[in-house]
């Protein structure tokens, strides 16, 4: 459960940056835009093939730490905090532009007025998005969530495609190894059993949150 929720972390915080960098430009930037979405145009065995050569023990990013006369890093050693943290940040880049486009469509709909409203009574950037970008967006959050909280619940390619079956303890990994390489086809099963009641409830608590979203709009407009 630490990879999908480090991922999930990660996706809602660069991607609500991204969505208000975006938001509060007067024109719109196609060049900013497309580069925003890129990393999910991309096809997913790109962006693994891609970050392997990155994050590989003799890899670009270990060949730029080495010229600036720095030890090299295990970011992909099995079974390391540093190999869980790059499975986190490479899903992540691949997933977050979803998370963006969605907090971007939320921004949208909050009235100006509100924003204008909030300066008239000489609040701050902080406190305007405290008190009205952040209740308004809360449906969309809660959007995004439910949608990227399943999926990340189903990682799988990631983690095996840049450590390996048992580099990085997923469910969807382990049960593959269960499976493919010690042969226990129960334990496997149990695996996979566990990851489908997650996904469900995942599922079911998302859809309960969002049927609420007249709630957080009340709310916010009190």
């Amino acid at each position: 459960m630490l990879i999908p929720f480090g991922s999930l972390i990660i996706e809602l915080v660069f991607g609500l940056a991204m969505a208000l960098m975006l938001s509060s430009r007067p024109e719109r930037s196609a060049i900013l835009e497309i580069a925003a979405i890129l990393p999910f145009a991309m096809p997913e065995i790109v962006i693994l093939t891609l970050a392997r050569y990155i994050f590989m023990p003799r890899g670009y990013l270990n060949g730029a730490i080495d010229l600036l006369g720095w030890h090299p890093l295990p970011w992909l050693s099995p079974r390391s905090s540093m190999a869980m943290f790059t499975v986190m940040l490479v899903d992540a880049w691949h997933v977050t532009p979803i998370v963006m486009l969605m907090l971007l469509a939320g921004l949208q709909t909050i009235p100006h007025e509100l924003y204008e409203a909030a300066r008239l009574d000489g609040a701050r950037t902080l406190q305007t998005f405290r008190f009205v970008t952040l209740p308004l967006l809360a449906p969309a959050i809660v959007g995004a969530i439910a949608l990227r909280g399943i999926d990340a619940l189903r990682i799988f390619s990631t983690a095996l495609i840049l450590s390996g079956p048992e580099g990085v303890p997923v469910l969807s990994t382990y049960a593959y190894s269960l499976w493919s390489d010690a042969q226990q086809q129960n334990r496997a099963m149990a695996a996979a059993v566990v990851l489908a009641l997650l996904v469900a409830t995942m599922g079911v608590g998302g859809i309960a949150l969002l049927r609420r979203k007249p709630a957080y709009t009340e709310g916010a407009s009190a």
